[in-house]
């Protein structure tokens, strides 16, 4: 079963690049050889991505990015553009006030050498507005 994680961001600058540790019963969750895939939505299940994230395999691109695979440390890579896009695309569904931030939704599957996914986190995904363009 998925862990259940809120994750926050500003539609005007990149999503904060934190590292994320998992663990499992206090061990540190490999993912070594794990490839990874992340979509943020309106809604769970419905509509198109805002934001679909990939394997990253370095800093400069978007994706989710094994920092340390073997010690289970993962980093979510989303530019400003993308960020924006996400924004722009939830205010002309009407999903949102002008100024307001919007909630979304998100989850993160790690697929492994077989092809098998497995939800790890999910959860709400917040976009501000910002105030500085």
């Amino acid at each position: 079963m998925a862990t259940t994680v809120p994750l926050t961001g500003y539609r005007n600058v990149p999503f904060p690049p934190e590292v994320i540790t998992f663990t499992e019963a206090g061990v540190a969750r490999s993912f070594t050889g794990k490839t990874f895939a992340m979509d943020v939505r309106a809604l769970a299940g419905t509509g198109p991505a805002l934001i679909s994230l990939n394997t990253a395999t370095d800093d400069t691109m978007d994706g989710v990015r094994a920092v340390n695979a073997a010690a289970g440390q993962l980093r979510f890579q989303i530019g400003q553009a993308a960020m924006q896009a996400a924004w722009d695309a939830a205010y002309a569904a009407g999903l949102m006030k002008a100024g307001e931030p919007v909630a979304l939704v998100y989850d993160l599957l790690v697929i492994d050498t077989d092809g098998l996914p497995e939800a790890v986190i999910e959860g709400s995904f917040t976009v501000h507005p910002g105030v500085t363009l």
